[in-house]
């Protein structure tokens, strides 16, 4: 059984999978890992990069999807099946581990077996110079925080919903039936889950791995499914959490429903900021209060505006 299991999902990445994967052929002073890549309906070169890259590579495999979805939800659902490893790592194809983050991993994991998720610092490769956050050691406190302040803190928004940097225990995701949602912001529900259900979460503050902030990623791009998915990903986390009642739900109500401004303030910006006509950018305003109304409605809250992008917020949505 390999220690790691690694899953790189894809989809027309053929200017970046060798140096993704190159990250991994080049682990130092560690062999117990597979990796898993898991073409997603791939239209360009990269199907034929990842073959003559790991045809002799007994502890590569591609695997192809079938169904095509939106968002690489199912392709990393897929990777979780296919697994063998005690832990899982999620490695998109524009990313890289750094040489020594196996090693560095399993030096922890191995020396303390009950961790559940263990989270390390991310380094930045910001190619468009749009990233307000630089370092994100400061983000690994909240992975030590007990379950509730780290829900509260979640939808405070200032936990990254994102499962990169990140190794989770195989055993506790098959335990609790999680997997990733399909669509946009696909890692806001699985990392809620994961956080809950984890028994022991634990931080590395050694630089991991590598994050390419390049044009045409997910967090880079625009659409009306963007912003659609954005409010429902955390409305989501929102309803999981008030089943299990660990916060009184007039708090949480409070919680979710700064996390929905908070969330109309960001696309906001975005669409503000876009290159799109101004019809297209009262359509997606629109949308974004539609949106907003759909999943508001549902809670019965009379909330305190605070913040600066409750104040953004409440000024666009004219409430």
């Amino acid at each position: 059984m390999p220690f790691f299991s690694i899953i790189v999902p894809f989809q027309n990445s053929q200017f970046t999978i060798k140096r993704c994967l190159n990250s991994l052929i080049h682990q130092k002073n560690f062999t117990n890992y597979e990796v898993i890549l898991i073409s997603d309906f791939s239209k360009d070169q990269t199907n034929m990069i990842v073959k003559n890259k790991i045809k002799f590579r007994e502890n590569f495999f591609l695997i192809k999807t079938k169904k095509k979805t939106l968002g690489p939800g199912h392709a990393r659902n897929i990777g979780i099946k296919k697994s063998s490893g005690k832990y899982i790592i999620f490695l998109d194809s524009d990313d890289v581990l750094s040489l020594n983050s196996l090693k560095n991993f399993y030096r922890i994991l191995n020396k303390k077996k009950n961790i559940d998720i263990l989270s390390s610092n991310l380094g930045l490769i910001d190619q468009l110079g749009n990233f307000k956050k630089k370092n994100f050691s400061k983000d690994l406190k909240f992975y030590k925080m007990n379950k509730i302040n780290f829900v509260k803190n979640f939808f405070y928004q200032s936990v990254i919903p994102h499962v990169l940097g990140k190794v989770f225990k195989k055993k506790m995701i098959e335990k609790n039936n999680i997997s990733f949602s399909s669509g946009y912001y696909e890692d806001i529900n699985f990392l809620m889950k994961c956080a809950f259900f984890s028994k022991f979460k634990d931080t590395v503050n050694t630089k991991n791995y590598v994050k390419y902030n390049k044009v045409g990623s997910i967090v880079n791009t625009i659409s009306k499914k963007h912003v659609i998915y954005a409010l429902k990903s955390y409305f989501e986390s929102y309803e999981f959490i008030k089943k299990k009642k660990i916060i009184a739900k007039k708090k949480l109500d409070h919680l979710i429903y700064m996390s929905l401004l908070g969330q109309v303030s960001v696309f906001n910006n975005k669409i503000n900021n876009s290159g799109l006509s101004l019809k297209h950018k009262k359509e997606y305003g629109d949308l974004l209060k539609i949106n907003f109304l759909k999943h508001s409605k549902k809670l019965k809250i009379k909330y305190k505006f605070s913040t600066k992008k409750d104040f953004l917020a409440k000024k666009f949505l004219n409430i």
